[in-house]
C-alpha cells in the first residue's frame, strides 16, 4: 500500500454492529451463516491502489460489544469429525454477535478499491462456558468441550445496496503459509452482488491479493488475518479465481484456486462419536442326532466337503444335488438372471451326523474367499452310496435370488 493512502480516524468508528438479535444453525468445521438487517458503515475516504487494495484501519486495543446473541439451536453437523450429521442429537446454545460468548475485538476495519466496505472482529469462549452449553441426550455420547471452537473470526461487509455478515470458527494456526477458511456472497437480491474472502496468513506472507473475473483486491494481513471482497457473486458470476501472498520482498509465495476453502478450526481426534460394536449373534445350534451315525464318519465328512466344494465353486451342479437331474430348467434360469459372482466357493465349519444318511454342517458361501452367506444351516444326505448338496438346503439358496425349484 502506498504511502499517499490517508488513513481512517479510528476514533471515528463506531463501537460495533447494530444490535440485532439473530438465531441461526452452528455449523462446526464449516460456516455460521448470519442475516444482518441494518447496521450502516461511517468510513472515511480511502484512495485505491492500481490492484484494488485499500488501506486498512486496526484498532487491536478497543473491544466492540454486541447484545445480539444466539438462542438455543440443533448442531446441523454433530459428528464434528466424521462429518455424519445423525451421530448426535445434542444442542449447542451459543452467544454473542457470531457464536462466541466474549466480547467482539475488532481486527480491522477497511474499504477496497471498488467501495465495499469490510469490519473483521474476534470473540471468544473458554471451556467453561461451552462445557455448559453442550446439551446432549441422557445415555449418549457426548462430545468434549474442544470439540467446539473456542474463538470465531466474523466479517461485516456492505456496498451501496445490501449488507451482509457471517463468522467462522477460527481456532488454531493455519497450515500453510495462507490458506482460504471461508467465502461468502451477498447482494444477489439487490442485484449487486460481492464475494468476500476469509483467510489466514503465518508471517512469512506480507500482501494476499484475490482476483476473480475482472475484478481484484489486496490487503497486508493484521494479525494473520485477512478480509478480501470484489463485486462479483460466485453463484452468478465467474467462479474460478485465484488467491495469491506475496512476501515482503513482492516474490510470490503462496497461491490457490477461490474454490480451494478449507477450515479455521480442526477438531480432535476423540470428537468423533464410538464406533458401535457389531451386535453379538450366537453360532447356529445345528439339530440332535435321532439315529446312529455312518461307520466311517471321517470320509463321510470329507464327502460331505467335496460336495459342497462341486456345487458351489467346482461347477458339476447337477450331479452332487440331491435330484438335480430335476432341476436341468432351474439351473439355466438360474444362469439366466442371476449373474454368478466371481470366485464362487465353500467352506465348511462343522458337521454333525442326524443319523448314517443325513447331516447337518455349518458353512459359509464364499465369493474370491470372503463370506457372501456366513454361518448358514445346511443338510447333506447319502444317495445311493454318494453323499450330496440336500435339495432343501440349494433350493433355500435359489429362493434368495427369486428362482424357484420345481415341486420334489
Amino acid at each position: 500500500m502506498g504511502d499517499d493512502i490517508p488513513v481512517v480516524d479510528s476514533d471515528a468508528m463506531p463501537n460495533g454492529p447494530k444490535s440485532h438479535p439473530l438465531t441461526a444453525r452452528v455449523v462446526l468445521g464449516g460456516l455460521l451463516a448470519i442475516a444482518l438487517v441494518g447496521g450502516g458503515f461511517a468510513l472515511g475516504r480511502t484512495t485505491a491502489a492500481d490492484d484494488g487494495s485499500s488501506d486498512v484501519v486496526v484498532t487491536p486495543n478497543r473491544a466492540a460489544h454486541s447484545s445480539g446473541s444466539l438462542s438455543s439451536a440443533p448442531l446441523t453437523s454433530p459428528g464434528i469429525a466424521s462429518g455424519d450429521t445423525s451421530s448426535w442429537g445434542g444442542t449447542f446454545s451459543g452467544g454473542g454477535f457470531m457464536g462466541g460468548s466474549g466480547p467482539l475485538q475488532r481486527v480491522l476495519v477497511r474499504k477496497t478499491g471498488e467501495g465495499i466496505e469490510l469490519r473483521a472482529y474476534l470473540q471468544s469462549s473458554d471451556q467453561a462456558t461451552q462445557s455448559q452449553t453442550v446439551q446432549c441426550p441422557t445415555g449418549q455420547w457426548c462430545p468434549p468441550p474442544d470439540c467446539f471452537p473456542k474463538e470465531w473470526f466474523g466479517i461485516e461487509a456492505s456496498n451501496a445496496n445490501a449488507v451482509g455478515t457471517w463468522s467462522m470458527p477460527a481456532d488454531g494456526s493455519p497450515a500453510t503459509s495462507l490458506a482460504l477458511i471461508s467465502t461468502y456472497s451477498f447482494g444477489d437480491a439487490e442485484g449487486d452482488p460481492v464475494t468476500v474472502f476469509a483467510a489466514r496468513a503465518t508471517g512469512q506472507v506480507a500482501k494476499v491479493t484475490v482476483k476473480l473475473g475482472n475484478h481484484a483486491d489486496s490487503m497486508a494481513p493484521v494479525n494473520g488475518w485477512v478480509a478480501l471482497a470484489v463485486p462479483v457473486s460466485m453463484s452468478s458470476g465467474p467462479t474460478d479465481g485465484t488467491i495469491t501472498g506475496y512476501g515482503a520482498d513482492g516474490t510470490q509465495v503462496a497461491q490457490f484456486s477461490t474454490r480451494e476453502v478449507g477450515s479455521g478450526f480442526v477438531s480432535p481426534p476423540d470428537c468423533a462419536p464410538p464406533v458401535p460394536s457389531p451386535p453379538v449373534t450366537s453360532p447356529p445350534v445345528l439339530p440332535d442326532p435321532d439315529g446312529p451315525p455312518p461307520v466311517d464318519q471321517d470320509a463321510a465328512k470329507a464327502a460331505i466337503e467335496d460336495a459342497y466344494h462341486r456345487v458351489y465353486g467346482g461347477g458339476e451342479f447337477l450331479d452332487f444335488v440331491e435330484g438335480g437331474d430335476q432341476l436341468q430348467a432351474t439351473s439355466d434360469a438360474v444362469k439366466a438372471t442371476n449373474p454368478v459372482p466371481p470366485g464362487i466357493g465353500s467352506a465348511v465349519h462343522e458337521i454333525r451326523f442326524i443319523n448314517d444318511h443325513r447331516a447337518a454342517l455349518i458353512w459359509d458361501l464364499l465369493s474370491d474367499g470372503n463370506p457372501l452367506l456366513s454361518n448358514q444351516i445346511g443338510f447333506a444326505v447319502l444317495v445311493d452310496g454318494k453323499w450330496k448338496v440336500a435339495r432343501e438346503t440349494h433350493c433355500g439358496l435359489l429362493a434368495m435370488g427369486k428362482v424357484q425349484c420345481p415341486p420334489g
